[in-house]
């Protein structure tokens, strides 16, 4: 989507995700290629590629309830600190930025609570003339199952309420603020610049000027790769026992590595049950229909769908659970 754009003015570009659309690509290709970007009056913010952590942290209201702060194992008085060093970054940039682009990626955006939306709002405001949002957002069967392979790898619970799409909740906010642009596209390849949701938003934001290769060398490939069923059974057996965030705190006997065994464990490529997903999405059909309108498009996508992976008949699968012990005591013995 190109738009005409006032002459002179401070814009800030953000860039909200939504989940699984290709977010990791985008910010490690532009963080890669930020003197590339400046060339053409376009600032990322530098501190890293992703800004989840660092946005979410400055503008939250305890920061030490923050998942990515537990998972780090930061008590209250570290969380706040860095809550405090993530905005004075941020504020420091911003003021020391002479470009008129200034870029902000964090798919945590989309998850602030009213009061917590509101506070960043004010803040970009107060410093922006202009402010310009972007974002995509898949399929509810696809979107299901993204999340579903997300929360095992994390080692969270696998519960219906948590694999609710819940579009409006996170996208009305962006259409009731005063933003200057909302650009939400569905997220299909094949509808994308060259297939890439790097490419397609570099086109957009640049208004078709910038181009530049993506080091595919650098994705996080593993951390976004898909689990098989086996590997989604593996994971869900041992995050019963083992989740990552006990009683609100890291839980520091959950084993390491287990990602890398699941994702190495080959098969059928994991769908949640069709039942499950049914239940989901007529419950969601109101949600569904407004994400249809934003993107124009029904984006429904049950029909012809078929599962294979349902939590409440995970078979223990013993091949895995020794690949997995094998490797730890491997790790142990270094």
């Amino acid at each position: 989507m190109l738009v005409a754009r006032p002459e002179g003015q401070k814009t800030c570009i953000l860039h909200i995700g939504l989940p699984k659309t290709g977010s990791t690509s985008i910010q490690v290709a532009f963080h890669a290629n930020r003197e590339t970007l400046l060339l053409h009056g376009i600032h990322y913010f530098s501190v890293e590629p992703n800004h989840s952590r660092q946005i979410r942290s400055a503008f939250i209201k305890h920061p030490e309830g923050y998942h990515m702060n537990i998972r780090l194992g930061l008590n209250a008085e570290e969380s706040r600190r860095y809550a405090q060093q993530a905005l004075d970054a941020l504020e420091r940039e911003i003021a020391g930025s002479d470009m008129p682009f200034f870029m902000i990626s964090a798919e945590t955006i989309s998850f602030f609570k009213v009061d917590e939306f509101d506070r960043f709002w004010t803040f970009l405001r107060d410093r922006f003339d202009r402010i310009e949002i972007y974002g995509y957002l898949r399929s509810p069967v696809q979107l299901i199952n993204a999340k579903v392979s997300e929360f095992l790898k994390q080692g969270e619970a696998v519960t219906d309420s948590r694999l609710r799409p819940q579009y409006k909740h996170l996208l009305a906010k962006y259409y009731q603020c005063d933003a200057d642009l909302v650009s939400i596209k569905f997220f299909d390849r094949s509808l994308l610049k060259n297939g890439s949701a790097v490419d397609d938003l570099l086109h957009d934001i640049s208004q078709g000027k910038v181009c530049f290769p993506v080091d595919r060398r650098t994705r996080k490939k593993d951390q976004n790769a898909s689990l098989s069923v086996r590997g989604a059974g593996f994971l869900y057996t041992v995050n019963k026992r083992f989740p990552a965030i006990q009683d609100g705190k890291r839980n520091h006997d959950r084993p390491s590595g287990l990602n890398r065994v699941a994702t190495r464990l080959r098969g059928e490529k994991l769908r949640l049950a069709k039942r499950l997903v049914a239940e989901i999405l007529a419950d969601q059909a109101p949600d569904i229909a407004w994400a249809s309108q934003i993107v124009g498009r029904d984006i429904n996508d049950l029909d012809g769908y078929e599962g294979n992976f349902d939590p409440e008949t995970v078979p223990l699968d013993k091949h895995a659970i020794w690949v997995f012990v094998k490797a730890w005591f491997r790790a142990l013995g270094k």
